[in-house]
């Protein structure tokens, strides 16, 4: 088992949340299959423990990592295309993509995006789900308060090198 109870961890979809307890619970099959229950919030899910490669769980990034997390914000962010349907196949991609170093990424790239072109509605709410994640992950992993962390990437994001605009006649 990779997770014990109290530990605290990344759901890919759900953000952080506190492994509760293992149950073993028995969906419409004759063998009885162990889950994680995690507590997200107020919310409670049961994630499978056997194929843990692709329970969709991972540990909270150690303090010890942040220095290098930091420096993804000081890398050139990607180009995004200008059309909607090529931004919104880098988001489809972007969720493929749950680590800590991923979202790091796509805070850095959509923001940079949104100070030289406005980003539709869907972008916009992506942007803020990521973004809430990677401020509680980095909040718990550098042990600060939220608003503490919000501000350490809003700082880090103001640094974020600038593409260049393109001039379109």
């Amino acid at each position: 088992m990779l997770f014990n109870v109290n530990d605290v961890v990344v759901h890919e979809v759900y953000g952080v949340g506190k492994v509760t307890g293992i149950e073993e619970l028995s969906w419409k099959k004759p063998a009885c299959t162990r889950y994680y229950v995690v507590m997200i919030g107020d919310a409670k899910i049961w994630v499978p423990i056997e194929n843990e490669e692709e329970s969709h769980l991972r540990p909270i990034t150690p303090k010890k990592d942040l220095p290098s997390y930091r420096e993804i914000f000081r890398e050139t962010p990607s180009k995004l295309d200008t059309s909607r349907f090529g931004r919104t196949s880098y988001i489809q991609e972007s969720k493929k993509h749950t680590s800590f170093r991923a979202l790091c990424e796509t805070v850095r790239d959509l923001t940079s995006h949104s100070q030289s072109r406005k980003l539709a509605n869907h972008e916009t709410m992506f942007l803020q789900r990521v973004t809430r994640q990677l401020v509680e992950e980095w909040a718990l992993s550098a042990q600060i308060p939220m608003e503490q962390a919000q501000g350490e990437i809003d700082e880090l994001l103001g640094d974020v090198p600038q593409l260049p605009v393109a001039i379109t006649e």
